[in-house]
Order: structure tokens, then C-alpha cells, then sequence
């Protein structure tokens, strides 16, 4: 539902003239190569002839604000391990010296006076801008978003200062990073998190002042460009108070100059490799409790249908913690399990499971999950509980995207994206959701809930 905004800017003598570069319309030139409309989720996807996606969704919002996340493939885990240390802060530096085709203090002054809002990151695997505005200001907003992408600034005094700091600091810990760091819950989740790619392998090598030293603005950039301003998977995601129509063809006619940089960064595209089986011991807090993370890992092929059956199976597993550990045998208190996937381009899974026992029953614990591994993996759920699950599955999701869900619809489009699930998939999730049988979990238990994969990390004095 579209709700013209009213300016809020009626005083003349307190606003500034927007500057050409960011007011200009611009001609669509036949960029548009396929347009979708998908139903059930009141989305539209607009595919552009160089490689970009646009995708819509229109929300209530009583503000009449419009929000765009440039989200596309490139992160930290695709560069080079002899550049990571060069340019792994790049975005940081880069965005620093704001945009080359707008004075400084100008820039300010609009955006402040316009409440544009502009943010920028890069994980491990995607790079994601984040701009809002006024839905007046939509065309502002795009043209601010596009200068940022293709043309940054650069500010060589503050990038020498920010430089100067690092090699003054290069090498001391305050005493407060060298409590964290030997934290046994802090050891263990890194432990984690290097094991499954969620922190990069690069971020492990040595580094010293001397790479510190040949960091260069001139190479961010350069990097920075590769990265932001290929639109060859890139996906667009707009959502808010907007018009389709009229904003679909601004979109289209301002991201659809983009043109791929001559030489693109290359990205990575094999997938993580699964961790082997062991057991890790760890510092503990309470002398007679043992707390446990059990945690089985996979490699899957992405797509929605898995994701589901994922969940499906981490609440089958927390059903199952629950019902023998808890109720039958009455040795843990709150046992939990957990899920996580990264569909692209990484392809890797695991479950974790967090039980916390006392000494004396960690063997019946560890007997009760042989016990629990061996009949999901051995014997088919019942209908019954599976159509529950299946019920709880739609109203949570109903509930939490709907008309007035302006940053649910982005946060679950991008999470489509990055987990490689598609849109008509997710235009037909209940039909995807409801042609999973409790064959295909048995099955799945098998495949993914192996007492041989297991990875045992564990806090115990």
C-alpha cells in the first residue's frame, strides 16, 4: 500500500540544493531482460541484462520510507591469503573518504538534510550496502547508492593516521583482550568458528609490521571497485512505502548502467570442506558440572526444501534431548538444539547440540544420544508429530512477514540468497513444506546425524 510522504522541509532558508549528480532521472536504454511477479509473496523480481536483480516488496510503513540493500557475492574468504592482510579492512578505509564526485561537507549537509542513511559491510562470503530515505527521495537515494558503489573517495591524510595507530599498537594486548581471549566459552566458540569457515583461514596467518606498512588506499580501492560495482549477482533488495511501478523502472534505469569492471575479483566457488571427528576439552566454570557441544557436520546441496528438513530435524532432536534426557532419565535440565547452514558458496552444515551434566552422567548422556541417533536414523517419525512441526512452521512464518514486516522481508530475502533457496520455491513454501515425509528425515538423519562425525567440545575442569 503506497502512502505519498508530505516533505517535512518547508523551510526554504534552512535547505540546501541537491547537486545534479544526485537529483538526475535517467533514461531506461532496454535494460530490463525478464520480470517476475510472485503471488504468494506479494514479490517482484526484476532480472537486468547485466546480471543484476531487482527485487521488491512493498510493506506498510507509516513514515513512507523506502530501504535498499545492494547485496552481491565477494567477501574476505575470496581473497588471496598473500592480500588478505593488505586488504582485508579495505571497505573500512575506503569508506572513510566518501564520494569522489561530491564535496565533503555538501554530502553532509543533504544527507542530513534529506535523512539518507548509508551503511556498508563484507563478511566472509558477501558485501552488502544499506541505504534509506524518504520515499520522495527514492531517486536521491539510488543515484547516492550508485556514486558510493562506482565512485568512493579518497581520504589519504586519515587513512596515513588510522595506519600510524595500527603500527604504534602493533603488538600490545590490554589486559581486557588478553582475558577474552583465554575465556573457555570464548576458545570454544572460535574453535567453531574457524572449524566451519565462519572465520576465515587467512585471519590465522602471522602478520607483521611490515604488512602494516604496504597497506594502500590505491589497492583498496582498486579492490573495492572489483567488488562493489559488479553487477553480475547482484540483488537489490527494495522494500518499504513505494509504488512498484514507478520505482521498478527508477531502479532499473539507474542500476542498469552498471556494467562488470574489466577485471572482476575473483570469487571463491568450492565448497567448505566438512571437519573430521574429534574431541576438544576446554577450561571449565563449575567444578562438578561438564557442558557439552555436540556437534554433527555435513556438506549439503542448497536449496529450500533441505533447509526445512533441517529445521524439521533440529526440532525432532530438541523434541528427543527433551523427552530422554530430561523426562526419562532426568540427567540434563535445558538441553538445545541448533541448526546452521551457508548455502553459498560454501555448502556446509551442522547440527549443535548443547547439554549441560553433571560429572557422574556424561557416559549415560553419551548413551542416550548413540540411543537417539541410532532409532531417527533407524525408524521414520510419526505423521502426527511431523504435521504439527509443519503447522507451527506456517503460522511463525505468517506471522512474521507480512504487510507491515519492512526489515523481516529483507532480512528473509537475503537470507534466501545467501542459502541459494529461490524465490519460487519460497512463493510455494507450503507446498515444499508439506511434500517432506518422515521417510525423507529418517533418511536425512542417517545421512547427516552420525555418531562417527561426531566433533565433541566440551568446558570441564
Amino acid at each position: 500500500v503506497f502512502v505519498p510522504e508530505t516533505s517535512s522541509h518547508d523551510d526554504e532558508e534552512e535547505s540546501i540544493e541537491v547537486v545534479e549528480i544526485l537529483a538526475a532521472h535517467h533514461e531506461n536504454k532496454d535494460y530490463l531482460a525478464e520480470k517476475k511477479y510472485y503471488g504468494e509473496l506479494g514479490v517482484t523480481e526484476i532480472l537486468l541484462k547485466n546480471g543484476a536483480h531487482i527485487i521488491m516488496r512493498p510493506t506498510i510503513d507509516e513514515e513512507s520510507k523506502i530501504h535498499i540493500s545492494a547485496l552481491g557475492r565477494g567477501g574476505l574468504g575470496d581473497i588471496p591469503d598473500s592480500l588478505y592482510m593488505h586488504l582485508k579492512d579495505a571497505v573500512g578505509y575506503v569508506d572513510m573518504g566518501g564520494i569522489s564526485t561530491i564535496d565533503a561537507d555538501t554530502l553532509g549537509m543533504i544527507m542530513g538534510q534529506k535523512e539518507l542513511m548509508l551503511n556498508m559491510g563484507m563478511d566472509n562470503y558477501w558485501h552488502e550496502s544499506l541505504v534509506t530515505s524518504s520515499t520522495a527521495d527514492a531517486q536521491i537515494l539510488m543515484n547516492l547508492l550508485y556514486e558510493k558503489l562506482h565512485h568512493p573517495g579518497t581520504a589519504y591524510t586519515d587513512f596515513e593516521e588510522c595506519k600510524k595507530q595500527e603500527l604504534d599498537s602493533y603488538g600490545k594486548e590490554t589486559a581486557l583482550e588478553m582475558q577474552l581471549s583465554n575465556d573457555p566459552g570464548r576458545m570454544l566458540n572460535a574453535c567453531v568458528d574457524s572449524l566451519f569457515g565462519n572465520i576465515v583461514g587467512a585471519h590465522f596467518l602471522p602478520h607483521s609490521r611490515k604488512d602494516i606498512e604496504a597497506m594502500n588506499l590505491d589497492d583498496m580501492t582498486n579492490y573495492y571497485r572489483q567488488v562493489f560495482t559488479d553487477p553480475d549477482g547482484l540483488y537489490l533488495i527494495i522494500t518499504g512505502n513505494f509504488d512498484v511501478d514507478s520505482i521498478g523502472a527508477m531502479a532499473v534505469s539507474t542500476f542498469g548502467r552498471m556494467t562488470r569492471p574489466a577485471v572482476p575479483f575473483v570469487r571463491r566457488m568450492d565448497k567448505e570442506q566438512v571437519p573430521n571427528a574429534f574431541t576438544g576439552r576446554f577450561g571449565g566454570l563449575e567444578p562438578s558440572m561438564t557442558c557439552c557441544n555436540l556437534i554433527f557436520p555435513g556438506n549439503y546441496h542448497p536449496g529450500l526444501r533441505q533447509s526445512l528438513m533441517f529445521k524439521l530435524m533440529r526440532d525432532i532432536l530438541q523434541a528427543r534431548l527433551i523427552s530422554v534426557m530430561r523426562q526419562r532419565d532426568n540427567i540434563v535440565y535445558s538441553p538445545f538444539a541448533n541448526v546452521f547452514y551457508n548455502g553459498e558458496p560454501q555448502q556446509i552444515m551442522w547440527f549443535r547440540l548443547y547439554i549441560d551434566v553433571k560429572n557422574e552422567n556424561f557416559d549415560k548422556m553419551m548413551a542416550d544420544m548413540m540411543e537417539i541417533v541410532g532409532e531417527l536414523s533407524s525408524k521414520p517419525v510419526s505423521e502426527a508429530e511431523l504435521q504439527k512441526m509443519k503447522r507451527s512452521f506456517i503460522v511463525t512464518k505468517r506471522q512474521a512477514l507480512n504487510d507491515v514486516s519492512t526489515s523481516e522481508w529483507k532480512n528473509a530475502i537475503a537470507g534466501l540468497i545467501r542459502n541459494g533457496e529461490s524465490l519460487s520455491d519460497f512463493n510455494n513454501y507450503d507446498e515444499v513444506l508439506e511434500a517432506i515425509t518422515p521417510k525423507m528425515l529418517q533418511e536425512a538423519f542417517a545421512k547427516y546425524v552420525k555418531m562417527e562425525n561426531l566433533i565433541l567440545l566440551y568446558q570441564k575442569e
